[in-house]
């Protein structure tokens, strides 16, 4: 006889010496203190009369077990320590939980209380476990428990955060995430698209979202202060390919401290990615190789080169990036982009190194004024040895001619025509 409290328990059935789990049934004990019981099995495993776990009261009465109601479960390690041990009741649940890892979605007991226990990594048993939660789940249903903040902070104390969750989109077409303000001493923040809507507004640490659909693709998320234009962080969230897909994005790390602040997503398999940290801009040198005279050159309506002479060249610059923008052509000494004379429309990618070469002659209907642009730029050779050229063909009235290098193998470009481009050549 084991002398039991009045409470619930999931009895599991195991083979002898395995750990899996090959029936668990609730035993309802509340009410029932004082009394003395015989649990009995019964029956065949995988025959008839089924299997099954039963209980004999004194007064002769019999009561078949339920089978022990259950919920999903993912767990996820957000708070910034070493890896721990976690615990539900003595049981060891979780064998050295590392920081920003998760588990899988499991299947844990339903519609009773039990407590969540913490220990420090190594431990040996739930005696020694540093902080216990008193959780329950509701049956049926599926949730995501994020171990958050930081032990001995009053601020912000090590707890457990639950929240309802999903193991896959309820529209298939879409990736469907939630996320989680996870980050202990950050203000609240708003997660936009850069350059388009605001996907989150005004969410504090400790606080989780609904969860948002989105087509599957590439997005750079920005993390502002909320209510403020002040970016904390640009990131960028490759989804291509997650149609039908859930996760669980959250903020992680101290923002301006250690362990750094970023965004990571955690999938219902346990994977957890990190967003890595992105520039919002492109990068562009322009060259005037038109004969004309100097030139003042806008992005829209901002001045971006002022008094640029025939035969020179800008340094690589910055340009804000994935937006359509106006490069716009004025006469030196111009006041503003209204003074254009050329306008040319373009977008340049985030991450991208672009040469524009300005070429032609302004007023000539045969080689007229033009932007050529190298898409494929760069700032540094491929290899620290040897020098990357790219050869432009920008004189007007010239055939398409070939190049040599002398020291080198002949004709090492052939056939280039006005207005083309090479690749780059290591010489």
């Amino acid at each position: 006889y084991l002398n039991l409290g009045a409470n619930k328990y999931d009895l599991a059935v195991r083979a002898n010496g395995s750990p899996d789990v090959l029936y668990s049934y609730r035993a309802d004990l509340t009410g029932l203190a004082g009394n003395a019981v015989t649990v009995f099995a019964s029956g065949l495993i995988g025959g008839i009369p089924d299997f099954g776990l039963f209980a004999a009261l004194s007064d002769g009465t019999v009561a078949e077990l339920p089978l022990t109601p259950t919920a999903r479960v993912q767990v996820i390690h957000n708070a910034p320590d070493p890896s721990v041990d976690v615990y539900a009741g003595s049981t060891l649940l979780i064998n050295d939980f590392n920081f920003r890892t998760a588990t899988p979605f499991v299947t844990l007991p339903a519609n009773r209380t039990f407590t969540v226990g913490v220990a420090g990594n190594g431990s040996t048993s739930s005696a020694d476990v540093l902080f216990s939660f008193p959780v329950s789940f509701e049956t049926g249903k599926t949730y995501a428990v994020f171990a958050s903040g930081i032990p001995a902070d009053v601020n912000t104390p090590f707890t457990l955060l639950v929240d309802e969750a999903r193991e896959t989109a309820i529209d298939p077409t879409k990736v469907e995430f939630a996320t989680l303000h996870g980050s202990p001493g950050a203000p609240a923040v708003d997660v936009a698209v850069y350059n388009g809507p605001t996907l989150i507004s005004d969410i504090a640490y400790g606080e989780f979202t609904p969860y948002l659909g989105v087509d599957p693709g590439v997005y750079l998320l920005q993390v502002k202060a909320a209510g403020t234009s002040t970016v904390v962080g640009t990131f960028r969230a490759d989804l291509s390919g997650l149609d039908g897909q859930a996760a669980r994005v959250f903020a992680s790390g101290i923002l301006n401290g250690t362990p750094a602040f970023g965004l990571f997503a955690a999938f219902p398999d346990g994977t957890v990615v990190e967003f890595p940290p992105a520039s919002t801009n492109g990068r562009i040198q322009i060259i005037h190789n038109s004969p004309s005279a100097t030139v003042d050159i806008y992005a829209d309506n901002s001045l971006l080169v002022d008094d640029l002479v025939f035969r020179t060249a800008t340094a690589f610059i910055d340009v804000p990036g994935d937006v359509p923008v106006n490069v716009k052509i004025a006469p030196a000494n111009s006041t503003s982009a209204a003074d254009a004379f050329a306008s040319f429309p373009a977008t340049f990618e985030v991450g991208k190194t672009y040469v524009i070469t300005a070429a032609g002659i302004v007023n000539d209907p045969t080689t007229p004024f033009n932007l050529f642009i190298n898409e494929n730029g760069k700032e540094a050779a491929q290899f620290p040895f040897g020098v990357d050229v790219a050869v432009f063909h920008g004189a007007t009235n010239a055939p398409a001619v070939d190049v040599d290098a002398v020291f080198d193998a002949p004709n090492v470009v052939q056939n280039l025509a006005y207005g083309n481009y090479t690749s780059y050549l290591n010489l």
